[in-house]
């Protein structure tokens, strides 16, 4: 018998397809305190056809994002933003990051081992824009010691309303992110 299932579903409750990316939905009917019946996880994922072993049950091909990572985008459209890594992970110089979304800039705010080079910023910049689909300006926040507010569950990128502030200050966005997601 099968106690677990992972359903894949649109944004209006369908079932997804092979190959076309769901929100994911468990159920968990073997449970010591109570069943668990279709929980949203929050990921974004798509399935793909089953292992050969001969179990039925889906198989996640790929992992999207978080449904919570969607960047809405001056113009109203909206864009899954998976992991960002891609614009920093070769970049040795960048030890830490976080980006805050703007309705005209986008403000990465990084730790570094040392001041960036032209080089570097001008590839971050063109990467963030592609992930981001947008050509806003891109503009940096270097500190040596940020400090997250403790939360491992720390998001790559967040969202503040308005415009980015001509000289952004790490206290000033960080207490303006903690009133914004306080209640996220």
């Amino acid at each position: 018998l099968e106690f677990r299932r992972v359903l894949f579903r649109s944004d209006h409750g369908a079932p997804c397809p092979e190959g076309v990316p769901g929100r994911v939905l468990l159920t968990a009917l073997h449970s010591f305190a109570m069943p668990i019946i279709r929980y949203e996880i929050g990921d974004v994922a798509t399935w793909g056809p089953p292992c050969d072993t001969g179990i039925t049950w889906p198989v996640i091909r790929s992992i999207q994002g978080r449904t919570r990572d969607v960047y809405r985008a001056p113009d109203g459209s909206e864009r899954l933003i998976g992991v960002m890594s891609t614009a920093f992970t070769p970049r040795p110089d960048i030890l830490d990051h976080q980006v805050v979304t703007f309705d005209d800039a986008l403000l990465v705010i990084a730790a570094t081992a040392r001041p960036l080079d032209e080089a570097t910023i001008d590839g971050i910049t063109g990467d963030l824009q592609q992930i981001f689909g947008v050509t806003l300006p891109v503009r940096f926040l270097l500190t040596e010691h940020p400090d997250w507010q403790g939360s491992w569950k720390r998001r790559e990128f967040y969202t503040l309303p308005g415009r980015c502030p001509p000289a952004p200050q790490f206290d000033d966005i960080q207490r303006r992110l903690t009133a914004a997601y306080a209640t996220a």
